[in-house]
């Protein structure tokens, strides 16, 4: 790898784009002072990523911006960029070539470039650093610099050493890491402090849902014991209400059998009661019969009238006189039988049966012989030779009796014989009648008990209403999802006293428990997921606390070996090249620990720092460790001092032990140890000897040396340039000089000039295609 070209436009005095080409080997830029030849070397530091405004000459930003002159207007902005040839793959990317670039506005924003894309500067010095490339390193050396590395103190000096070997990459990412630890650190601090805030809050949350987790417990159980005591209860009065339809229905089938069969012997009675002829045969000889009755009973009166007027009107023929007291009585208990004989035509009239009829007829022959017993009466008064007239109509009326009787007794015999018919009909009707009660008393009792039965399953299907309306509302309160028509039904119904009470008893817990509001549920969960979320947070932090702290202890165990292995290297060149320029004298480098006590001030440290120098030669390494030099700092255990690891971590290993490198030169002749006695030239061939040194060991792609060959005469010049083409076979120069002899080994010579409009101009020439020119 090594810089191919280099472009700069609107940089300081280069207002106009120019582009330098570079080749392997040594490249000089020359001209006169005031052209603007360290311009080059400040636009190469600037797109290295130089913060610093003073070590590129200016204050502000927009310093770097060409400004103008009396001829030419300032430009708006200024961008550099370099390109890094990368055939070798030295830069671990997939590019034959690298093109760093960065641009600033007077604004004063500006931006990075990674071959034409925007980058951060973090990345781009990171790449840098792994290619031994930055702005303040040893591959960009300008003017006074080489006597600033002498004058800087040890520990500032150590900078620059871990450049030169090779550490910087690792320091670098030992600083992130420590950032990144530190950060850890303050987020592990902070999720801590929010843990810490939510877990009395999530206890508490923890509670209330463990009772509602014990109400959903109580209230599932309660929802089973529903189901299973409601549907037991459903189940039994369903099947009790079955056996009760199926009775109904068996005695539907009994009542409609019943109610044929009375309404078959209905039509049997129809049918023997229109089948009977002696109905109006009855009748006619029962008002015939009573017509022959009212004769007889006319006659009988007549003869009593007769007797009684025979025996009133003649007097004389009278045995004795008849008294007036028996006329009267004869007459009243005559009165008394008419009215008699009236009431029992009525009867006869009314009667319906043969039995009525004869009754009748016995009680009218009794109340005949009453007419017999009142004619009687007056059988003393009359004489024996009766009146001729009155014996005839006596006969007469006693002829027409005897024939009213025998008439009489001839309709009775008639209506003996009637009423043995009847009674056969009437007894197999009365037969008839007597099954036809039956049935109708059974048919009276199968209504009776089919609508008892119905008023059963009415009553039933109430109350199997009032259950099936009971259980929903219960269903609905307690939160049953299934319909009592649709729950799995128990086939145990014994126990629904038990189910009761343990029901209640389990509503009594509810109401215990008492209402919670759901929305703690969900705060509960909102709450347990942030922290399982800073929990886990917290645990991902410490295992990246301890990742880091491990990558720390692995980069500080690599800084620790790389920077020992180079350090002895360096200071093998070092001594090396010093002789080379002095010939002779001795040169050493020396490292220099210095251990700042931690957590100075604290309680039982009195409030003081101890400071300890530990020196030991570059070959003896660092001397003691870091850990054995806090330990003997401090006098303690560190895990009583600190109460927070990373804290502890970071105080152990943010550079308590300051390590520098003390430079000793002492040039031939002189007893001199101490670099700040030597004279200008003898500081700047010892700073030179030291860049050569670090240049041998870890080489650069390019190295920019600005005119620091400026203090050394022309012996030394001769050294400095043989030193030069030596260490051009293993990096390439680009050296800003006046010195003859350094221009005389270079391959490339750039020429700088400034006109009077203010701008650099640069000219061009290649010396190996000069010299062949010059042969000619």
């Amino acid at each position: 790898m090594y810089l191919d070209r280099l472009e700069i436009a609107g940089f300081k005095s280069f207002a106009q784009k120019v582009t330098f080409q570079f080749d392997k080997g040594v490249t000089a830029i020359v001209g006169p002072n005031g052209s603007g030849k360290s311009n080059i070397a400040d636009a190469i530091r600037w797109v290295l990523g130089e913060q610093s405004m003073k070590s590129l000459r200016g204050k502000r930003s927009e310093d770097v911006i060409f400004s103008g002159s009396e001829k030419s207007s300032r430009l708006g902005f200024a961008e550099v960029s370099l390109t890094l040839n990368n055939e070798d793959r030295r830069a671990p990317l997939d590019y034959s070539e690298l093109v760093i670039s960065r641009k600033v506005y007077r604004s004063g924003e500006g931006e990075y470039l990674l071959n034409r894309t925007q980058s951060r500067l973090t990345d781009i010095a990171l790449l840098l650093a792994r290619l031994h490339l930055g702005s303040r390193t040893y591959s960009v050396i300008g003017q006074g610099m080489v006597d600033a590395i002498l004058a800087l103190s040890p520990f500032e000096r150590k900078d620059f050493f871990d450049e030169a070997a090779g550490v910087k990459p690792f320091e670098m990412k030992r600083e992130e890491a420590l950032r990144r630890l530190e950060a850890a650190g303050s987020n592990l601090s902070l999720a801590l402090v929010q843990l810490k805030e939510i877990e009395p809050r999530l206890k508490y949350l923890t509670r209330q849902v463990r009772r509602l987790e014990r109400r959903e417990e109580v209230l599932v159980r309660v929802r089973e014991l529903l189901v299973q005591h409601y549907g037991s209860e459903w189940r039994s009065m369903g099947q009790e209400l079955a056996q009760y339809q199926s009775s109904l229905g068996e005695q539907t089938k009994e009542r409609m059998r019943l109610e044929a069969e009375v309404g078959a012997m209905q039509k049997d009675m129809a049918a023997l009661t229109k089948e009977s002829s002696h109905a109006e045969a009855f009748t006619a000889l029962q008002r015939e019969y009573q017509q022959q009755l009212e004769e007889k009973a006319r006659l009988r009166e007549e003869e009593v009238t007769v007797r009684m007027r025979a025996a009133v009107r003649s007097r004389e023929h009278l045995r004795t006189a008849v008294p007036l007291s028996v006329v009267r009585e004869a007459s009243v208990k005559l009165d008394a039988l008419k009215g008699e004989f009236q009431s029992l035509q009525k009867r006869l009239q009314a009667a319906q049966h043969m039995e009525d009829v004869h009754a009748i007829a016995g009680e009218w022959e009794a109340r005949m012989n009453g007419f017999k017993g009142i004619a009687s009466v007056f059988d003393p008064y009359l004489r024996v030779e009766a009146q001729s007239d009155m014996s005839q109509t006596l006969e007469r009326v006693s002829a027409a009796i005897k024939a009213s009787d025998a008439r009489a007794a001839a309709l009775q015999d008639k209506l003996r014989v009637l009423a043995d018919a009847e009674k056969q009909e009437r007894t197999k009707i009365w037969h008839v009648q007597q099954k036809l009660q039956e049935f109708q008393q059974a048919l009276n009792a199968a209504v009776s008990g089919e609508h008892a039965t119905r008023i059963e399953i009415a009553k039933r299907e109430t109350r199997r209403d009032d259950l099936k309306r009971e259980a929903e509302e219960e269903f609905e309160k307690y939160g049953v999802s299934v319909r009592l028509d649709d729950a799995p039904l128990t086939e145990e119904t014994g126990a629904s006293a038990e189910l009761l009470s343990e029901i209640h008893r389990l509503k009594g817990q509810l109401e215990l428990i008492g209402g919670i509001d759901p929305e703690i549920e969900k705060e509960y969960h909102e709450i347990a997921e942030r922290h399982t979320f800073l929990r886990t947070h917290v645990d991902d932090l410490k295992k990246a606390i301890d990742d880091l702290e491990v990558v720390i202890q692995e980069l500080d165990a690599t800084i620790e070996g790389e920077f020992t292995k180079s350090f002895h290297q360096i200071d093998e060149g070092f001594q090396k090249y010093f002789k080379m320029l002095f010939g002779g004298g001795r040169a050493k480098l020396v490292l220099v620990k210095e251990v700042k006590e931690a957590n100075a001030g604290k309680e039982g440290r009195g409030g003081e720092s101890t400071q300890t120098a530990l020196r030991a030669a570059a070959e003896t390494g660092l001397g003691l460790s870091a850990d054995e030099v806090d330990r003997q700092a401090r006098g303690r255990d560190e895990e009583s001092v600190f109460e927070d690891p990373v804290k502890k971590f970071l105080d152990k290993h943010k550079r308590k032990d300051h390590i520098g490198v003390e430079i000793h030169a002492t040039p031939p002749g002189k007893r001199l140890s101490s670099v700040n006695a030597l004279s200008g030239g003898e500081r700047a061939l010892t700073s030179i000897a030291l860049i050569a040194s670090i240049i041998a060991n870890n080489p650069a792609p390019f190295v920019v040396l600005d005119e620091v060959d400026a203090a050394l005469d022309e012996a030394n010049s001769m050294r400095f340039s043989g030193i030069i083409e030596e260490l051009s076979s293993k990096t390439q120069f680009v050296v800003v000089t006046h010195n003859r002899s350094t221009m005389e080994h270079a391959d490339i010579l750039y020429g700088v000039t400034m006109g009077d409009d203010g701008i650099s101009k640069v000219l061009s020439l290649k010396l190996e295609d000069a010299v062949k020119h010059g042969n000619r």
